[in-house]
């Protein structure tokens, strides 16, 4: 799974926390936005629904519930505005 977190001027949004759960809430992953701001779990993960949430003291992202299949290599982009506050 890999998703790039930048704001509405396209600037990489470094630092975030990101945590990947299961259908319950179990978390299965954590790891903070790198400086180009991708998370990344080099991981694949068996088929099923997940959840992303991401934390940051100055943006906040909406959650995100993802369905992973048995087919490699499928792009998907997802494109939210964040608010600044």
């Amino acid at each position: 799974i890999n998703i790039w977190l930048y704001t509405g001027e396209m600037i990489p949004t470094p630092n975030v926390i990101t945590y990947m759960k299961d259908e319950n809430g179990k978390i299965l992953y954590a790891n903070r936005t790198g400086n180009s701001g991708y998370f990344l779990t080099n991981k694949v993960w068996p088929r099923g629904i997940y959840q992303l949430e991401f934390v940051h003291p100055q943006f906040r992202f909406p959650k995100l519930k993802i369905k992973t299949f048995d087919i490699l290599n499928i792009h998907m982009e997802i494109k939210k505005n964040q608010t600044q506050y």
